[in-house]
């Protein structure tokens, strides 16, 4: 399924720095960046044309993740996001059988969250909305976007339950009471439908996760939440109930066969950082570029004057991305994607070049940069091995494209401190 772009993308035009060194050595290979000294009477370039192109996207799969995400974030440079998860959970084995109905009773009904990270400020009050899934085909086997969402049927189920970290010096796992109704009906389930996971699903489709608001004021409020749903985890429904004077539980948890997905959902934007260079590329979003994790923003960066190079043998070339150190949030609590990928484009600008590996680097917080190695993409260009369409900028975390909300802001060319810099360093060709 390909991916959908919002028609309102940030085109940004901008003079970027380009170091070109050459010298009269054809045998010089590999990746050696010679000494100054070598380089003495070389002839230098430093002006080329560059391109910033930030895209907003309108989707990214976020489907079948180890981590699915819930919460309300405003970040002022950025805007509004919400992020609801929906998730199922299955019972354990086959022909599940809770006893006599006529001496059951339900004590309590509990959703545990395995709480595995926040981004945003997680000790602003967040109220919860919980509700029942109510969606045929909600299944392991599709495939789900963030811009999809789901009917949800029935009241709230957490009774309006505050996730409350303001008194603690940390976020920790969740243990939410839901309302009796939804436990009433898991333990006098008919025998059919907890007779496999199949029937159990079509009798109950699982949760819908969101806030539903945040409390408190400030530059940043608000959080985005990390629920850990691996099969076999710590997330999970467990039914407290009991059979005359016997008590017991009962886990409903994640396995392989559970569906589970991301909503995300990006408002608020006009008066940002973001909304403005939508609105007015030609203007201040000329001094920036914008990458998001979850796959919601990525960069385009071209250099034009590549095409105008002779062909010859790339020592090395690096591309540097310096993030403003101003525009990381209050406490610098916005961290940056831990790492970025770079792919070289085709030609539409939007996806990636499918004959061509991606180059990744991670995010050094001390020069608070990103440096890609990008001599092979260099060595194709300019010898006409490979169109020159610009660098696709996508973020990635431990692998997995889609699974946090991570964003940073790169200082664009026009930047008066944060400038990009391409650094090339080739030997020509005889003849050329």
């Amino acid at each position: 399924m390909g991916k959908l772009f919002r028609t309102g993308t940030l085109y940004l035009s901008i003079v970027g720095y380009v170091l070109v060194s050459s010298c009269g050595n054809p045998n010089m290979t590999g990746g050696e960046i010679l000494p100054d000294s070598d380089f003495i009477g070389a002839k230098y370039v430093d002006t080329i044309t560059s391109e910033v192109q930030s895209v907003v996207i309108d989707s990214s799969r976020t489907s079948n993740i180890g981590q699915i995400m819930f919460g309300s974030f405003r970040d002022p440079e950025f805007g509004k996001l919400d992020a609801d998860a929906y998730l199922q959970f299955l019972i354990s084995g086959s022909s599940v059988n809770f006893g006599d109905p006529a001496k059951l009773g339900i004590d309590s009904l509990i959703l545990s969250i395995d709480m595995s990270g926040v981004y945003g400020r997680y000790d602003q009050i967040q109220t919860l909305e919980i509700k029942e899934i109510d969606a045929t085909g909600f299944t392991r086997d599709s495939i789900y976007y963030s811009n999809k969402t789901l009917p949800v049927k029935g009241a709230e189920l957490s009774n309006q339950y505050k996730i409350d970290y303001s008194s603690f010096a940390g976020y920790f796992d969740l243990r939410i009471p839901l309302d009796t109704s939804l436990g009433n009906k898991l333990l006098f389930a008919s025998v059919d439908s907890l007779n496999s996971n199949l029937l159990f699903l079509s009798f109950f489709n699982g949760l819908r996760i969101k806030a539903s608001g945040y409390e408190g004021l400030g530059r940043e409020n608000g959080a985005i939440f990390y629920i850990d749903a691996a099969p076999g985890g710590k997330t999970k429904l467990t039914l407290y109930y009991h059979e005359d004077t016997t008590h017991t539980s009962y886990d409903f948890k994640i396995a392989d066969q559970c569906a589970k997905f991301t909503h995300l959902a990006r408002t608020e934007n006009q008066s940002t950082l973001l909304g403005y260079s939508l609105a007015d590329p030609s203007g201040l979003g000329s001094s920036y570029g914008f990458i998001q994790d979850g796959s919601l923003i990525k960069s385009l960066v071209r250099f034009p004057g590549l095409s105008n190079l002779p062909k010859c043998i790339v020592h090395k070339a690096s591309l540097t991305l310096s993030v403003d150190p101003g525009l990381l949030g209050s406490f610098n609590r916005l961290d940056p994607p831990t790492e970025l990928y770079a792919y070289l484009s085709d030609s539409s600008g939007k996806k990636e070049d499918e004959d061509f590996n991606y180059n990744a680097t991670s995010y050094n917080p001390i020069t608070k940069t990103y440096v890609f190695d990008v001599t092979d993409a260099v060595m194709k260009i300019v010898n006409g091995n490979k169109n020159n369409n610009g660098f696709l900028l996508v973020p990635a975390f431990g692998g997995v494209i889609g699974r946090t909300m991570n964003r940073v802001i790169f200082g664009g060319p026009t930047h008066p401190n944060l400038k990009p810099v391409l650094k090339i360093v080739y030997s020509s060709l005889p003849g050329q």
